[in-house]
């Protein structure tokens, strides 16, 4: 088949690694270079799903291969083939990030749910680059938080200790709260003591924190084992109790 003739969908494809593709033209072996997943849709329009490296290599100038090898599905469109894809890579490792991506445009019910919280908050869903106020790029932390029912608390606690509004659009003070090892902390702790406690008041104490204290305190208290989210959790447990009488203030328990 034709690759010039193959269609990428990036709603569910991740970024091509440029680097491996010269790879591929540079020690090309032909063996080695596998079929291409091709869907076909209604249309007739065919569809690159998994093989878009090897695409972009065959039309390399260096190779400029007329023909590749190449499986055919019938696809039922974007959904059907996002879904094809996160399996396809699924047996060879796929990251975190690009199989949620991949789930947002499968229209997976769970994550859809996960991003309307997500933006409903003010935040968004960022799948490459750095992070920066209000896009997300700590993928782990949010499933988790999601799987804990702690999502909406937690990202509305962040919102309205460190954010705020200029020129009509919600502007975040920094970055560093919706990163490791900020949210998951937060989150870790309203699991904890979110029974426990007035979120209004946490949302107080978090705005008259330093972020970077809180973090210089969470790295002196990291573990060989356990998640950033328990090491901040407990540098806020400890600004929690500071200024608290020793009825008021509370205890962890592991």
């Amino acid at each position: 088949m034709n690759p010039n003739k193959l269609q990428l969908d990036h709603s569910y494809q991740r970024r091509c690694k440029m680097a491996k593709a010269k790879d591929i033209v540079k020690n090309f072996d032909v063996i080695a270079f596998r079929d291409l997943l091709v869907g076909k849709r209604n249309d007739g329009q065919l569809y690159a799903v998994d093989g878009q490296t090897r695409r972009h290599a065959a039309l390399d100038k260096n190779l400029k291969m007329s023909s590749v090898w190449c499986s055919v599905f019938n696809s039922d469109g974007p959904e059907h083939e996002a879904e094809i894809f996160r399996k396809a890579n699924g047996q060879t490792g796929i990251s975190l990030r690009d199989k949620v991506k991949a789930l947002v445009a499968e229209k997976d019910p769970e994550t859809l749910k996960m991003k309307e919280i997500v933006e409903n908050a003010g935040f968004e869903l960022k799948y490459y680059g750095t992070t920066t106020w209000p896009k997300i790029t700590t993928f782990k932390s949010l499933i988790v938080a999601m799987e804990n029912g702690t999502l909406e608390d937690t990202l509305d606690v962040i919102g309205k200790a460190y954010g705020r509004m200029e020129d009509g659009e919600f502007c975040g003070a920094t970055s560093l709260v919706i990163q490791l090892p900020m949210l998951p902390g937060i989150e870790y702790f309203i699991r904890k003591f979110g029974d426990l406690i007035d979120l209004g008041d946490l949302v107080c104490k978090l705005r008259k924190a330093s972020v970077l204290d809180i973090i210089t305190e969470a790295s002196k208290k990291k573990l060989s084992k356990g998640s950033h989210g328990i090491y901040c959790a407990k540098a806020i447990f400890d600004y929690w109790n500071k200024g608290e009488s020793k009825k008021n203030r509370l205890k962890w328990i592991k």
